[in-house]
């Protein structure tokens, strides 16, 4: 099935988003308390892309190629919140296969490995327009006529890495240092029984969330945390 992960705007906060993007009910509640509010990002590749159309010249170029080629069949539409007139097209392809981000022409482009795709119902950052299901269908194989026209085309599946934070900025910094403080007072106040061990987990997990983009340093989440369970007494039970 699909993977997601969090992400800012159109940026995944996730530095190795393409290795953690999760399906796991449990991770993805996690994700969406850590990063509240956030847009959700559906990861491509590995039998599924993105048939992107942009505004008035992606659907022109579409009716072309239809016309010279055939239809497309019903699958799952999602209208970005950029333009009324944009969609993303999902199809399925044979893993076996490699499929990359590639143009088929003005306003038309196929996004696949090595990208991500905001999903419902994230906000655009440029509009404040929802992504909305133009279409609910299942998600079905992509047509053969398409499929021969991505292969022919010059392909990448290099990692958007423009996506990533290279800098964190002040309010990243400053937002995983409250998260420690609030977390750490946290799991240093439970007993033994009283969830300590779980909390722990999901603290940590949470934590290396923000280790990972930088936004704060590893050493000080580890003493951190190793000072709260020894408050807790989790460290003289377990050591």
């Amino acid at each position: 099935g699909s993977r997601f992960i969090p992400i800012y705007g159109k940026k995944p906060f996730l530095a190795d988003w393409p290795n953690v993007a999760t399906n796991r009910i449990e991770t993805l509640n996690l994700w969406a308390e850590t990063f509240n509010g956030c847009n959700w990002g559906v990861v491509l590749g590995n039998g599924r892309f993105v048939l992107d159309v942009d505004g008035d010249s992606g659907r022109a170029t579409l009716e072309q190629l239809k016309r010279e080629h055939g239809t497309l069949p019903a699958t799952l539409i999602v209208r970005t919140g950029r333009k009324e007139d944009s969609f993303h097209y999902y199809f399925n392809y044979p893993s076996e296969l490699t499929i990359g981000n590639c143009k088929l022409g003005p306003g038309l482009e196929i996004k696949g490995s090595g990208g991500q795709c905001a999903f419902p119902p994230s906000i655009h950052p440029d509009t404040g327009n929802e992504y909305r299901f133009l279409s609910y269908g299942p998600v079905v194989d992509a047509p053969q006529w398409l499929m021969q026209l991505i292969q022919k085309a010059p392909q990448s599946t290099v990692i958007s890495t423009h996506y990533l934070f290279p800098i964190p900025t002040n309010l990243e910094k400053n937002y995983a240092a409250k998260a420690l403080r609030e977390d750490s007072a946290k799991l240093a106040a439970l007993i033994h029984g009283n969830g300590r061990n779980d909390a722990l987990n999901r603290i940590a997990f949470t934590l290396a969330t923000m280790v990972s983009p930088g936004w704060i340093d590893r050493a000080t989440v580890e003493a951190a945390l190793m000072e709260a369970s020894d408050k807790n007494g989790h460290i003289a039970k377990h050591g």
